[in-house]
Order: C-alpha cells, then structure tokens, then sequence
C-alpha cells in the first residue's frame, strides 16, 4: 500500500513494485500508452475492476483530480482566490507551456498584481 492508499505488487515480468490499478488495465488492454494513465472512475483507490478503471491523458487526469469540471466539451476549474467555477481556457492563464492552469483565474491575478505593484511604490517612496 502506498502512502497515497494506491495499491502496489510485484511485477515479476518487469522486475519491480508496479500499481496494482496499472496491471489490471495492462492484462485487459495492453501496455499504457506514454502520456496516458489510469484513472478511478469512482475515485476509489482501492477499487481496481477494470469497469472502475479507465484511461485518460495526464492533463485530463490533473483536471479530474483537481476539482475541475467538463461541462459541454469545456473544462470549467474553481478559481483558488474567488472560488468562482471559470472557464480553463478563457479565464485562466496557461503555465509551464500549457501543461498546467495557474490556481487562480485571469481577473484574480490582475487584481492581485495591481496591488503588488501599489504596495511596492509605497514602499520605495517611504525610502
């Protein structure tokens, strides 16, 4: 068991510790492409049937495990600032070569950089 509640076993094929979830999907469907992971439909980590089990890229993965949402074919992500649901690709800057969404939305970090930039003069003008 690992710390996260995922269950592992050894892979006598491959010589080490592998996910159990990973094996189940491997034995009924082949190796797990790059860039693609399993992932709990019921966010259940120790339910591995393979009707719990499904396979998705690593962006969507992220999305899922981070309170996002796809409503009519757009992810929709809760702004950690104003905990308002935003649409990803309008309201939030992309990061790190569009790999991940920024935490907060567009709005938030204007307003945020805005009073950065406020508190920042009157710092150097009490110099």
């Amino acid at each position: 068991m690992t710390a996260k509640g995922y269950r592992r076993t050894w892979d006598a094929v491959q010589k080490r510790r592998r996910m159990v979830h990973d094996l189940v999907w491997e034995r009924a469907n082949g190796l797990i492409p790059s860039g693609m992971e399993v992932h709990h439909k019921d966010h259940d980590r120790q339910n591995n049937l393979l009707a719990n089990l499904e396979l998705v890229n690593r962006i969507t993965h992220k999305r899922i495990h981070g309170n996002c949402e796809l409503r009519n074919g757009v992810w929709w992500k809760p702004c950690r600032q104003c905990k308002v649901m935003k649409s990803v690709d309008i309201d939030y800057y992309p990061h790190n070569g569009g790999k991940w969404i920024q935490p907060i939305c567009k709005k938030c970090q204007i307003e945020n950089s805005i009073k950065n930039k406020q508190a920042r003069k009157l710092a150097a003008a009490a110099i």
